[in-house]
Formats: C-alpha cells, structure tokens, sequence
C-alpha cells in the first residue's frame, strides 16, 4: 500500500463526520489547477477544522483554544493530520516499546491501550506553535539581543513577555516541582525530562541568537501550562460541590473522567514535543554549540527508541513524513510516489523501508536529495541507521531494538 492509501484510509478512520472526511480527500485528490502551496494551505484549513473539534472532546475543556491559534491560518495541521495516520501505520512495531517505555517504568500506569491517546495528543500538538515563526515574529526578536547571552531570558520569560505570543502567564513547566501537582500524584516527579531546564533555555537563545524561534520548545511549554492549568480548574470546580474528594482519587465532572495519572502523560507528552526540533551536533557544528555550553548535545547522547521511546517516535516519524519537506510538490503526487513498509522481530532491529514509485506526473519527487539532505541527518540526532539503494530507490532505516 502506498502513503496515498495509507493516509487517506487513516482519515476516514480517525475522523468519523462525513463532510470532514470528504472536504480533506476531495481537497486531497482533486488534481486542478491549483499550486502546491494553495493546495496545502487548504487541506490545512480543513485538517485545523478536525483538530480543533477533536481537541473539544479530548483536552476537557478549552485549554487549548483552538480558536485563537486558528483565527487566520493554521500552518502544518495537514502534516500534523498526516504525522498521526503515519504513527497509526506503524503502532505494531512501536507499540511494544511504548507499553514497556524506561522512561515511564518507574509510574504506575497502564500503558496498553494508552498508545493511541497520547500519539494523537502528541502529534496534533507538536507544531501549532509553527505560526510563530514567520517573519513578522522574527522582526521583534531584536528587542531581545541585547539579554540573548544572559541566563534570565528564559523561554518562559519570553513566552510570557512576546506579545505576538497569545498565551502569556506559564505558571506551570516540566521542570518544576510544584507542592501542590505531587499532592494529585506523587509519582510525577519520577519522570526525568530529557534535558534539563538549562540546556532547552540555552538552547532556545541560541536559535534565537539567529532569528529563530523553536515553534517545538514554545509548544511544549504551552501544552503543559494549559494542560496543568485545566486539570487543576476542573478539580477546584468539582471539589465546590464534593468536599469530601481527594485530590489524588480520580472524579467525573461534566461528563468526563480526569485521574491523577494524566498528570505524568501531560509531562511525558510535554516532553517528547519540546524535544522534537532540538538538533545533537556532530563535528562540522560542534564549536557553534560548545559556545553556548550545550555539550551534552553531543551526537554521542543520540535519543534512543528503548530510553526515550515517545521522543524518539516523534523525531523519526516527524522527520519521514514527506508532504513537510516536498512542499513545492502537490501533496497527492508526494504520497502515491512513497510505499512504507515495516518489521520487527524479536531481538532484531526494527526495520523501516520506504521505496519510491514512479506515478503519471513529470515531477516525480527526487529520493536522493530526500535521503542526503534530510533523512540522513536523523543520524546524528536519533539511534538509527539511515541506508540509501541508488539501483531500487529504497531508503532503509534501521533501528536498534
């Protein structure tokens, strides 16, 4: 089955009204007149349409306010739509590591039939903060030079004082270990982020330091701070009338469940989306990040499947999903030229190989400069093995299990 089928299978799965499903595959196949960037930018306007639906019933309430993010455009949600069918494709050979993740080993939670939850959250959320990145938002970037090399610009201070940014007031990050979130479950601070507080923030400056905003960090700083904040408004909402309830006891208020185990995939998924865009140097970039003391970014400490399962995944299928990088393609041409295929076998690695077909259209995408100059790259970040054949048009990853 090619990505095409996969994809438009996975919509029609995933999103169950009928006018959504056929607004996206119309948009999708209709082979019109139109240019690849207007095609993407309406199927992201279809795709936000879903996301913002399907985040009313899943985030408990209005945290996210989609309607904000979305008022004129939201960028990427076709790829974010596209990224969560891509996960779904490949559950079986994640899905093992995902329930048995290190990474959570030390939280009581059954991660069985969990995989699905948070990969939606996570995939649907890990670059709605990509509309801050455009050039109007660099061009106010100058105002902070002057503090860029100080430790007291924070990504929290920025996002609190950027007024392009709507969601000002971070009360709550992964870093911090707040009284009151151990009291809902004390079991939260168990969970190690991948890096430290430190690193992201010197991080941030340094991609600030060139004009870059790191839409990834901004979302999960976000995504936390909303989440934390809704979980605790529900619970002050349901103790009025329930005085008797204990803060770490799961309660059903308006219809929805909310349990103190949330707390950790709220941290974890956090986490994982913070992490996505923060690039290990190798030789060539080494003094660039030495000069901003980030050292433990060394491609020796690559993010692997086994200790930073959910990172991991998002790195890698982020990084593979074509329509992102083939923008000046339409995006139906990039997905009916690309097959996937997968397998995983007991104490082997996992293999993932994508083979090139070539369709009716002239401009068939070019695999080698997909394989050069971006799949490769993946190496230097993520514990895999990256392999192109010139003969069969075969790109094969392969990941230690």
């Amino acid at each position: 089955m090619n990505l095409l089928d996969a994809v438009k299978n996975g919509i029609k799965e995933t999103i169950k009204e009928k006018s959504q499903q056929k607004n996206i595959i119309e948009a999708l196949e209709n082979d019109n007149k139109k240019t690849p960037e207007k095609i993407i930018k309406q199927l992201d306007n279809y795709s936000a349409v879903f996301i913002k639906e399907r985040f009313s019933i899943i985030d408990k309430g209005d945290c996210f306010k989609f309607r904000d993010l979305a008022d004129d455009y939201f960028p990427k949600s076709f790829h974010s739509l596209v990224l969560y069918v891509l996960g779904i494709k490949l559950k079986e050979i994640f899905e093992l590591f995902f329930v048995n993740a290190k990474d959570l080993s030390c939280v009581c939670i059954d991660m069985s039939d969990s995989f699905e939850y948070v990969w939606r959250l996570t995939s649907f959320y890990h670059d709605v903060m990509t509309k801050y990145e455009d050039t109007k938002t660099a061009n106010i970037i100058h105002c902070y030079m002057p503090c860029i090399s100080s430790e007291l610009l924070t990504v929290e201070n920025f996002i609190n004082t950027c007024k392009k940014i709507k969601f000002a007031g971070i009360k709550y990050t992964i870093y911090d270990k707040k009284t009151e979130l151990n009291k809902i479950n004390n079991t939260l601070n168990t969970i190690s982020p991948t890096y430290s507080k430190d690193v992201v923030n010197r991080y941030f400056r340094k991609r600030l330091s060139v004009s870059n905003i790191d839409h990834g960090i901004i979302s999960g700083y976000v995504f936390y701070n909303q989440l934390i904040c809704n979980y605790l408004k529900q619970l002050r909402d349901y103790q009025t009338s329930n005085l008797r309830h204990k803060v770490n006891e799961v309660f059903e208020h308006k219809g929805l469940f909310y349990r103190p185990e949330h707390l950790c995939l709220f941290k974890y998924i956090a986490d994982a989306i913070i992490v996505h865009n923060i690039w290990h140097y190798d030789n060539s970039s080494e003094q660039a990040y030495k000069l901003w003391n980030l050292e433990k970014l060394s491609v020796k400490n690559r993010l692997s499947l086994k200790n930073n399962t959910l990172a991991f995944i998002l790195g890698l299928l982020d990084t593979i999903e074509p329509t992102k990088y083939f923008k000046s393609f339409k995006p139906f041409d990039v997905l009916s030229s690309i097959k996937i295929e997968s397998s995983r076998v007991d104490n082997q690695p996992i293999t993932i190989i994508l083979k090139q077909f070539k369709t009716k259209n002239k401009n068939n995408i070019d695999f080698n400069d997909w394989y050069t100059n971006k799949l490769k790259s993946m190496e230097c970040w993520l514990d895999l093995t990256v392999e192109y054949n010139q003969d069969t048009k075969e790109i094969k990853i392969t990941i230690p299990s």
